[in-house]
């Protein structure tokens, strides 16, 4: 039987990728651009593309750095498979909410669904400060003087395959399109018939689906907990209670889902000690230390004029400066930690970009090793406060760093540096840009130096490439014909009117027809 997304819902994942991007991981492909452009024709192929024969493409690997000195294999699709993944996930979406555990237990926090209109598809915070607020309100409570933490090992590439189909069954979802959803990741794993590939955004709602009977299981022994991803926070009554819950919940996992606890990470600690390592959340720290900032600066201009103002009286230029500055006490401090917190230094390199504050710049380049497993929070930032000014300095300490220090050389550090120089051409040249991206091409492939190619407009390399460009695998096809729009419109035109006039692939020939019409 043929099953098919729907056209809305295709519409509504060409929204989210255009507000969210694909990943969280990766920067988001040039194709969608593209797709955007000849959008009618790319939603009937894909609206025409029967789900129980679907195969999607191999995705694009690469390993990110972790705090602790390991790798997270994270995985992005292609453009096309995206998209579909997107919509199928849409339209089941809101099934697996309902029959997930209560968003006001406070106990399932993380990723709750709330789709909008313009690709949302998550609430805002994706569950964080509830889970904060619910271990820090049970922590307080004065009933538990202990906390069984709990993470599971390698849990996405562990997660079965069959598991997410009896748990789309279970909530109320086709037996067809269950079964399909299970044959495009099987296809996404070569067979492997386990993991869900970590970046995609619609793994987060499979993933969140797969735990829910974990959920249910805890609340029916009365068991207070709460739960971020896969990490789990239960409060105990005794030492003994939470050896007997650990024991019965690493037997469950176990025997339900093939999955165990990462040993590291998983442990009884005192309420005192939970609380100290634990209960800390950046907007809170922010918050605290915003405080106390407006309330010495209330107290100095006291002191200097006796005159007595409050809060309110202070200006909004004074406002921000404030703010700048706790951010740069802040940053300072996760600095200071001896394994990056990533939840605090995503937030602050978030919140300085919004900011557009570069007080924090010589901290981030006397830190890039550290910083190694944000790298894609580091770069997003720079691009946004690069000028002039500072073009030089963050140029020598990134070449520095990308040349002669082992995280440097990473693919991952060097897939988001690259990005960087294509965007930012001016931060370096061509020639240097080039030599790392050839550096890096047999873990990166071509792709990225199609893409400083076309950023550096250089005639040359896409002259030098045009014969042969048939010769590479699609995301590297896609690069150069792309990187053709550098070319003068009567070398161009003939050319990529021939691709798009010729190829079979609707993806090859929205990205010649995109170039073609460069300006």
């Amino acid at each position: 039987m043929c099953d098919y997304v729907q056209t809305q819902s295709l519409d509504w994942a060409i929204e989210s990728v255009d507000h969210y991007g694909d990943t969280d991981i990766f920067p988001t492909p040039f194709e969608y651009n593209a797709i955007k452009g000849d959008w009618p024709e790319i939603q009937e192929h894909l609206s025409n593309r029967d789900l129980s024969t679907f195969s999607p493409s191999a995705p694009r690997m690469n390993l990110m750095p972790k705090p602790d000195g390991t790798f997270r294999v994270a995985k992005q699709l292609d453009p096309l498979d995206s998209l579909l993944y997107l919509a199928i996930i849409y339209e089941i979406a809101p099934k697996i909410e309902s029959y997930r555990v209560s968003k006001d237990l406070n106990v399932a926090c993380s990723y709750r669904i709330d789709i909008q209109p313009e690709g949302r598809i998550f609430q805002d915070e994706n569950g964080w400060g509830d889970f904060h607020q619910r271990s820090k309100f049970l922590a307080e409570s004065g009933r538990f003087p202990c906390v069984l933490i709990i993470d599971i090992a390698d849990f996405y590439n562990q997660i079965s395959h069959h598991r997410i189909e009896n748990v789309l069954e279970l909530a109320n979802i086709s037996q067809e399109r269950s079964k399909n959803v299970e044959a495009f990741l099987d296809a996404l794993t070569t067979k492997f018939s386990k993991g869900l590939p970590v970046g995609p955004i619609p793994s987060i709602v499979l993933a969140e689906a797969c735990l829910d009977d974990v959920d249910k299981r805890l609340l029916s022994k009365n068991v207070k907990f709460t739960r971020y991803v896969d990490d789990f926070r239960i409060f105990c009554e005794s030492r003994d209670n939470a050896l007997k819950v650990l024991q019965d919940l690493t037997e469950y996992l176990y025997t339900s889902h093939r999955l165990t606890f990462q040993s590291h990470k998983t442990g009884i600690l005192d309420i005192d000690k939970f609380a100290k390592k634990e209960l800390k959340d950046p907007k809170e720290e922010e918050e605290k230390i915003k405080v106390t900032s407006i309330n010495d600066l209330i107290v100095d201009i006291l002191n200097e004029t006796g005159y007595v103002i409050t809060e309110d009286d202070i200006d909004s230029d004074v406002r921000a400066k404030v703010t700048i500055n706790n951010l740069s006490s802040l940053f300072e401090q996760c600095l200071d930690y001896s394994s990056l917190r990533l939840g605090f230094a995503r937030y602050l390199l978030r919140k300085a970009t919004r900011l557009r504050t570069r007080k924090i710049y010589p901290m981030i380049l006397a830190n890039l090793q550290y910083l190694s497993p944000v790298f894609r929070e580091v770069c997003l930032y720079l691009k946004k406060t690069l000028n002039e000014a500072n073009t030089g300095t963050v140029k020598d300490a990134l070449e520095d760093f990308l040349l002669n220090n082992d995280y440097g050389k990473l693919p991952y550090v060097r897939m988001w540096a690259l990005d960087l120089f294509a965007t930012k051409p001016n931060l370096l040249s061509f020639e240097n840009a080039l030599s790392i991206a050839e550096d890096s091409r047999r873990n990166l492939g071509l792709r990225p130096t199609a893409l400083l190619a076309r950023g550096y407009k250089n005639i040359d390399w896409v002259r030098g490439h045009k014969e042969n460009w048939n010769c590479h695998n699609p995301w590297e096809r896609r690069a150069i014909i792309w990187a053709a729009s550098v070319l003068p419109m009567d070398e161009r035109k003939p050319w990529l009117g021939t691709i798009k006039d010729t190829t079979s692939d609707v993806l090859e020939k929205a990205v010649a027809i995109k170039s073609l019409t460069f300006q």
